[in-house]
């Protein structure tokens, strides 16, 4: 398939597995060697009748885990990783009533990580129940298109530049009180902090993008001592905006436990999109049970919730709290 950007082909999988033994371990098999032949950016959705956790099962028996779920050799074998979804949690229910009501979410989306740097926002969405027991999913590619401003955060790369302590030496504020001057102070250094990562580490992509090209005519002129010694220093050049992209996406990703000095950048970027999309919040429900997709109805639905939280309809002491309480206050305690 074709889509924006144009310039890359990605593969789409429509899934329906069936619920019998020896024809979804035959599914299983065909999927992992599909995946084996295609290695661009592979995203799949559909019923995979198969239940990954006790979360995706409400009611029936307990939930155990097995050695055939195919969902976990197409995160191990084939890194691919669960989209999550929003609305109701289940996409299947038996039909039956009361006690002997089974709900469980059998249809979801896996992709890879190719797929996900393509698509970092493309949700998948549980739709209301057209049919008696499965209700349709559907995969919105681009995602909402809708971004709230981002909050300056101090991130650990910053120190790993020397130029970061100059920055925050610099910005400094001597008038007005000791603690009029520490807020302006901070103020001060958050904007220049904020202006200097922008120049330092918003443009990477394109400086490393820039050196490559340089490395490539070099390497084409003749040789000579000039163009060793060029091509040498760019060199140089780029492993540091290699190592300045490394730390960037290390620490955005939140991954603690990779100490590894190599550069892995194709991980941390990777971390960082799926860290990114179960933070991400795409869908609220409100206390009358609808569900709220626009950026403005999700960020108004916070603070009513918790207006109403902690608001009261009887302002009325108890007679408990008013005995415990004095009616004044005395001398001493004033």
């Amino acid at each position: 398939m074709y889509s924006n950007p144009p310039t890359f082909s990605w593969a789409f999988n429509f899934v329906h597995c069936s619920s019998e033994w020896e024809t979804e371990e035959e599914f299983w098999e065909n999927i992992s060697a599909l995946g084996s032949q295609f290695d661009g950016p592979w995203v799949m959705r559909g019923d995979f009748n198969v239940v990954t956790c006790q979360a995706d099962k409400r009611e029936g028996c307990p939930f155990v885990s097995t050695s055939r779920d195919g969902p976990y050799q197409l995160q191990f074998l084939h890194e691919m990783v669960d989209l999550g979804f929003s609305g109701n949690a289940f996409t299947w229910c038996n039909g039956r009533h009361d006690r002997g009501c089974i709900l469980e979410r059998m249809g979801r989306g896996f992709a890879n990580s190719l797929w996900t740097s393509l698509f970092p926002r493309a949700p998948i969405k549980h739709l209301t129940h057209m049919t008696l027991n499965h209700s349709s999913i559907l995969l919105h590619i681009m995602g909402s298109m809708q971004s709230s401003p981002k909050s300056f955060r101090f991130e650990k790369f910053f120190t790993h530049d020397p130029a970061s302590r100059l920055i925050v030496h610099n910005a400094s504020i001597n008038r007005g009180s000791p603690t009029f001057q520490l807020s302006q102070k901070l103020a001060a250094k958050k904007l220049a902090l904020k202006h200097w990562n922008k120049e330092s580490f918003g443009l990477i992509q394109e400086r490393i993008h820039s050196l490559q090209s340089s490395i490539d005519y070099i390497q084409q002129l003749p040789i000579s001592d000039q163009s060793k010694d060029a091509e040498q220093r760019v060199q140089c050049n780029l492993q540091e905006e290699l190592r300045k992209e490394d730390i960037l996406w290390k620490s955005k990703s939140c991954v603690q436990w990779l100490t590894s000095p190599d550069l892995n950048i194709k991980f941390f970027h990777a971390s960082t999109i799926i860290w990114r999309r179960r933070n991400n919040i795409e869908a609220l429900k409100d206390c009358t049970g609808n569900w709220h997709y626009a950026r403005d109805d999700i960020g108004s639905l916070f603070p009513d919730h918790f207006q109403s939280l902690y608001s009261s309809l009887d302002s009325m002491l108890s007679n408990e709290l008013a005995e415990i309480i004095a009616p004044s206050i005395s001398e001493e305690e004033n």
